[in-house]
């Protein structure tokens, strides 16, 4: 018999003729169908990964708007008063008007215009009520961590294509994951937590937010293909650099990350590319040099070195000293405690390289990281760069600039670098266990988010938040004085001198906390020793404003007048927008009969402080002893538009009225005499003033009188 023949099976690679099943469409295998087939793919992939952004954005949001919500109630603290709360440029603001937002952008302490703006649009919608200063505050942190989100994903990307020259070998999904580890990062770290709830840190938050919008730009920019559409996002990123500038100095460091950016990523760190790239690096020296003229001044060194002025430290000890403090910054960075966590944190100063030893070992361990990033370039490029982030924009508030040794909101922008390199070294030292890394990346953001939420509870209250900065500081005199300003102005009076007191124990030659015991012995009517304290200040200090203030004061109650003067003008010339020190200059002039001097310190005071009530009455009382009675009447009515139940203004009001309605009736103009005197009669009686209401409805009677002698006989 013949064997039965097996059904040939089709050889692989040769197409296999498939029968149509019925019911079945065939499939279209045209070009066009193809690309078709493509572009549905693709779109679907940018589907999921914008629902993938949507979802990873929501949750950054939402972590934020939960770590920072116990802080909505925190009051104005330390450096708030000086550039918000008492700030006039800011308090000016009541209206949507250019000139006045001009003013506060260009006139106020801080020469930061874009930040400062930001401040006089709170008040002009919330007046000082806090929440909305902190309401802010909040959304410029979240929009940071929705930029950091996008430019780790992008970093990322870009990292994972250089070193496998595969980034599906890495995953889109997983990248995506460490961008939103990146974000939650930056947003829980406690100590991001000064530069959010301190609100006049607003300065550096929005800086960085400027900052990394530019960065995410660029790079968008650099991966564009289109020419025009380049061209428009670089353009936005200049304007963002500026913007970024506008807020606070840190930015001027933007060119440089960026030349750096581009020669890690996008340049694969090639040596000839450096090389040809000389022009863009003298490029961006010249813009340096610019913006230090612009900040600076044509004398930056002069500038550089009059911070020094005020500081117990040189220079060099300055320089020594930040040795030591990044090595701190790194381990607050690595172990955030709330209880490690100050505004006032106590370095002592290096006096050489081995007073004390540790600035040895600091400056070792920084020049050992920094050559090992340059080193470990190609192999670890991520972590280099993260390195080199990090110390190039502590370049600026870490180096020779004559600022104060150490403050935690001067890492919120390099905290990048630490966002971006955390997620990266977990995802490197990934284990056969697929559930490794999202278990440390939750345990990481628990703990980060915890010590968050309770350091943010030491900002709600003043007193208890110089009660904290005292136990971690015991030392600091700028502590316990801050603590007795805040006693104060709650009424404490006791208490408060009780922490001036401690403070001079610490230091006895902390002109603030003379100057604050001065201020309050005036007040309680103890002369020689608000004197003694005032001239203690103003010895130590002589720049501070608030010092020549007082002790004007005080030499005024002596009865010492030309001294006092003479101090109060030094007040003006160190700050020629100190309302209350022209208002009491104002006082000492038109007492000695100097009018026109008074007059002009008077509107000085208004025009700085629209809401002054009390330099309003002044200036029309001046006016008013000079016979410009009706621009004296002005005056008053808008002393009472401010505060209504003044009836010492109401009484002035009046007798300029009253003398205005006799000019009216000498001229003859007996209807506009009448009229005015109807008025007096008003201001009299919301005055309480009986006697002179009816004095003035004689003297109507009598105007009566004499209009209708004067009227012709029929």
């Amino acid at each position: 018999m013949r064997e039965r023949e097996k059904p040939s099976m089709p050889k692989r690679g040769r197409h296999r003729k498939r029968t149509r099943q019925p019911g079945r469409r065939a499939k279209d295998t045209t070009p066009s169908a193809s690309l078709d087939r493509r572009a549905q793919r693709n779109n679907d992939r940018v589907s999921r990964s914008w629902r993938f952004h949507a979802v990873a954005l929501t949750i950054t949001c939402c972590l934020g708007a939960a770590l920072y919500s116990n802080s909505l109630d925190g009051g104005f603290i330390f450096d708030d008063r000086f550039n918000i709360e008492a700030n006039p440029f800011i308090l000016k603001v009541t209206e949507l008007d250019w000139r006045q937002l001009y003013d506060a952008a260009t006139k106020s302490p801080s020469p930061r215009p874009v930040a400062n703006v930001s401040f006089a649009l709170n008040h002009w919608f919330g007046r000082l009520d806090v929440t909305s200063y902190h309401v802010v505050n909040i959304v410029i942190h979240l929009l940071s961590g929705i930029l950091v989100y996008f430019l780790a994903s992008l970093t990322y990307h870009l990292s994972f294509d250089t070193r496998y020259r595969d980034t599906a070998s890495v995953g889109d999904r997983t990248i995506g994951w460490m961008a939103l580890f990146a974000a939650c990062i930056f947003v829980a770290h406690p100590l991001q937590t000064q530069a959010v709830s301190y609100i006049v840190q607003r300065m550096t938050s929005m800086a960085t937010m400027f900052y990394l919008l530019a960065l995410l730009l660029y790079i968008h920019g650099r991966l564009s293909h289109h020419s025009g559409r380049r061209w428009a996002l670089w353009a936005g990123g200049l304007i963002s650099w500026l913007a970024a500038m506008g807020s606070k100095e840190i930015a001027v460091t933007l060119p440089l990350l960026i030349a750096l950016y581009e020669w890690y990523f996008f340049q694969d760190l090639s040596r000839q590319w450096l090389r040809s790239s000389m022009k863009y690096f003298l490029a961006v020296g010249v813009v340096f040099v610019l913006v230090m003229v612009v900040f600076l001044g044509t004398s930056p060194l002069e500038k550089i070195l009059s911070g020094y002025e005020r500081r117990d430290f040189t220079m060099g000890q300055r320089v020594l000293t930040q040795f030591r403090v990044l090595i701190h910054y790194i381990s607050l960075m690595l172990l955030p405690s709330p209880s490690r966590l100050n505004l006032l944190h106590h370095i002592p100063t290096s006096r050489s390289l081995l007073e004390p030893i540790t600035t040895l070992f600091s400056m070792a361990t920084v020049t050992g990281l920094v050559g090992a990033a340059v080193y470990y370039a190609r192999r670890q490029r991520l972590i280099s760069f993260c390195v080199l982030w990090f110390f190039l924009n502590l370049a600026i508030e870490s180096s020779v600039v004559g600022l104060e040794m150490i403050y935690e909101h001067r890492l919120y922008l390099p905290m990048f670098a630490f966002s971006l390199a955390v997620p990266y070294g977990v995802y490197s030292l990934r284990s056969k266990q697929a559930a490794a890394p999202a278990l440390i990346a939750v345990l990481v953001i628990l703990g980060l988010g915890t010590s968050t939420y309770v350091r943010n509870w030491a900002w709600r209250d003043a007193v208890v938040f110089w009660h904290d900065v005292i136990s971690k500081n015991p030392q600091s005199p700028r502590a316990y004085n801050s603590l007795g300003l805040v006693l104060q102005r709650r009424g404490q009076i006791t208490e408060a001198i009780e922490h001036y007191h401690r403070a001079l124990q610490i230091d006895s030659d902390y002109a603030p906390a003379h100057h604050n015991l001065g201020r309050t012995f005036l007040e309680q009517g103890k002369i020689a020793a608000a004197a003694e304290h005032s001239q203690q200040a103003v010895h130590l200090d002589p720049n501070l404003p608030e010092a020549q203030m007082g002790l004007g004061q005080a030499l005024e109650s002596q009865g010492n007048l030309e001294e006092a003067i003479e101090h109060l003008r030094q007040a003006v010339q160190i700050r020629p927008h100190y309302a209350q020190a022209h208002y009491n200059l104002g006082n000492i002039l038109a007492g000695q009969e100097r009018m026109a001097e008074a007059a002009e310190h008077y509107r000085q005071a208004v025009q700085i402080k629209p809401e002054y009530s009390l330099a309003y009455n002044n200036l029309g009382v001046v006016l008013q002893r000079q016979g410009r009675l009706a621009e004296a009447v002005e005056q008053y009515h808008q002393s009472l538009r401010i505060d209504p139940d003044q009836s010492g203004v109401h009484n002035n009001l009046s007798l300029a009225l009253y003398d205005l309605a006799d000019v009216h009736a000498e001229a003859g103009r007996f209807g506009e005499a009448i009229s005015t005197a109807s008025k007096a009669i008003e201001a009299a009686m919301a005055a309480g003033n009986e006697g002179s209401t009816r004095k003035i409805r004689a003297r109507i009677a009598s105007y009566r009188e004499s209009a209708s002698e004067r009227k012709p006989d029929r």
